[in-house]
């Protein structure tokens, strides 16, 4: 099995919104016995995130698990509103309407239909400046 993850930040980043997106892909050759195959299967994901205020965001996302050639597709989206806690805290609730899920490319269920929650802490170098004291 091979596994690549491409994240892709672009640098079209204003005031108003931004936007992330991902390519990942996973190669499997499988033997045994007589039997034997192989296929690709590739996830495009991506999230447009627009900042309401200085506090409130939403968070639009949509994604395709595709394999061989993406003769055969699956696809996700979702909706989420994140607020900002503190500097460097975000949390957040939302929802996806449908869903895929691949154990192997997304462990994380990040593409699973519900409702969720989620906290993020961004890790910067200002929160280690003692360290160089």
């Amino acid at each position: 099995m091979l596994l690549e993850l491409l994240i892709f930040y672009p640098h079209t980043i204003t005031i108003s919104h931004h936007q992330t997106g991902y390519y990942q892909a996973e190669w499997e050759d499988y033997n045994e016995y007589d039997y034997s195959y192989d296929f690709v299967s590739t996830i495009i994901d991506g999230r447009v995130i627009y900042y309401i205020n200085r506090r409130w965001d939403l968070d639009l996302h949509a994604g395709i698990l595709g394999t061989d050639g993406f003769r055969s597709r699956r696809y996700s989206y979702g909706l989420g509103i994140n607020y900002l806690v503190m500097k460097n805290l975000r949390a957040g609730i939302g929802c996806n309407g449908i869903e895929f899920e691949d154990s192997d490319l997304v462990p994380q269920g990040y593409n699973l239909q519900g409702f969720y929650f989620n906290m993020m802490f961004n890790l910067d170098e200002g929160l280690f400046g003692w360290l160089s004291e």
